[in-house]
């Protein structure tokens, strides 16, 4: 049907007025989709004939800024796309039209696409404009993580989750965790987005460079403040997925976990309103400690969730030194055990076991000690640099002991410590990866991870300074 309607007006003059525009878009969209243009349609399209902004359009009706260029403008737009069968948006709709109306045997191929192709021709115009990867990592080697691989679908794409945290110690796989999640859903959303937050972008610089790269037509040459309303407005009239990696470094330093350094506070509030707000999106945080908003928002609504990311099983391990070539298979299981599975700190002892013991674990582990690589190391340290001082009197005490400790042990033995403070410290040092639980006789002990405690160790525990 609408190979005829391009073939109607195929002998029209070649630059056409909006009237003719108007009637072009009615007869396609009621061809290929069975509707009209809207009122707020037409408002855009008269908009873009005449040439102005949607600032102006908006003032000219009866209609807000935000609902044309960001909820009407968008859709417009992208049923044409589908239909014609290549990207059309505001700055190029007047040439795109032009040339279909002008030249009807192009218009006609395109037009009688089989659904099929019509999807793979959608597909790709998405995958080309609306997939900003940033500074995601090109994963080369990817091994196990199943479980979290399930869990994160089960999450995302069945139960709609709005808000997830990946948290955990640093090294642990949380960015190729995600980066392989995302790899595999991309094609289930209208945009995808992926940012670092180490530079620490304030929150109107981000949302502007959120709707910059979703709608770079409609954005360009606007130098308008954005803010988060207009973010969750997209997020909702849109299936999008928003991964903020390394979203830590917003954290306040020396502070109880949670705590926003100066000027980013604004953050929490995004954070709170993204996961209270009914939307169709969401948002995937990685971060090295669990934020404050991820725990409240855990406990009063199921649209929250998130995952402390532990280290590899000894399966995907296994898969791992075979891929590195190592011996002594007997020792990997001591080895896994010695660095909590971490991938980051394996991927660096294996070097060091190729390079000085011929890649033979077991002549390692007779060494009976804990290597600690810089990259480790200066991991730490950051996370160190981050603590109050009675959290790092904790880990001291702890890793001078020769057990685990219970809460009310921890009180006896330290001097001065009472029990409020020592339950906020507790909890903090759990939110950030660096104390661990263990339940026994239905009592809860704490203790340090080999890494940690080699580090605590090493440059604290003799007269507590590094």
């Amino acid at each position: 049907m609408l190979s005829i309607v391009l073939k109607a007006i195929q002998t029209t003059p070649s630059c056409m007025e909006f009237e003719q525009a108007l009637k072009l878009v009615n007869e396609i969209l009621l061809a290929e989709k069975n509707r009209h243009l809207s009122d707020p349609e037409t408002t855009i399209l008269r908009g873009t004939w005449q040439g102005i902004s949607y600032d102006e359009m908006a003032a000219g009706s009866q209609y807000s800024i935000n609902y044309l260029m960001r909820d009407v403008g968008p859709n417009l737009w992208r049923s044409l796309s589908e239909i014609l069968g290549e990207k059309v948006s505001k700055s190029n709709c007047r040439t795109v039209l032009d040339r279909y109306q002008s030249s009807g045997e192009q218009g006609s191929k395109t037009a009688i696409a089989s659904k099929e192709e019509k999807r793979k021709i959608s597909r790709t115009i998405t995958q080309q404009t609306y997939q900003h990867w940033g500074e995601a990592p090109d994963l080369s080697l990817f091994f196990g993580r199943v479980a979290e691989l399930q869990t994160l679908d089960r999450w995302i794409r069945q139960e709609k989750c709005r808000l997830v945290c990946l948290w955990g110690m640093g090294g642990m796989g949380k960015t190729a965790l995600s980066r392989q999640f995302a790899e595999t859903i991309k094609d289930e959303f209208d945009y995808l987005f992926w940012r670092s937050l180490g530079d620490r972008p304030s929150i109107p610089d981000l949302c502007r460079e959120i709707l910059q790269r979703f709608e770079p037509q409609e954005m360009q040459g606007q130098n308008r403040d954005c803010d988060i309303s207009q973010i969750l407005e997209y997020l909702r009239t849109h299936r999008c997925l928003l991964i903020f990696d390394d979203a830590d470094a917003i954290l306040q330093g020396s502070d109880r976990f949670g705590g926003y350094a100066e000027g980013y506070e604004t953050y929490g509030q995004f954070f709170k309103r993204v996961g209270e707000t009914s939307h169709r999106s969401c948002v995937l945080l990685n971060s090295r400690e669990k934020l404050r908003e991820i725990v409240l928002l855990e406990n009063s609504t199921e649209f929250a969730h998130s995952w402390e990311l532990q280290g590899l099983t000894l399966e995907a391990a296994t898969k791992l030194f075979v891929e590195k070539k190592l011996t002594g298979q007997q020792s990997w299981p001591d080895l896994l055990g010695l660095y909590q599975g971490n991938p980051l700190a394996l991927n660096l002892i294996l070097v060091t076991i190729q390079n000085f013991f011929n890649g033979d674990v077991a002549q390692y582990m007779k060494i009976k000690a804990t290597y600690l690589p810089a990259e480790i190391t200066n991991i730490l340290h950051e996370r160190f640099a981050q603590i109050s001082e009675l959290e790092r009197g904790i880990l001291i005490h702890l890793a001078r002991s020769d057990r685990a400790l219970s809460l009310l042990e921890l009180i006896e033995q330290m001097s001065k410590l009472e029990l409020d403070d020592a339950i906020a410290a507790i909890e903090s040092l759990q939110r950030r990866s660096l104390i661990a639980a263990k339940y026994r006789d239905r009592e809860t002990e704490f203790t340090l991870k080999a890494v940690v405690r080699k580090y605590v160790t090493k440059y604290y525990a003799t007269n507590g300074k590094p």
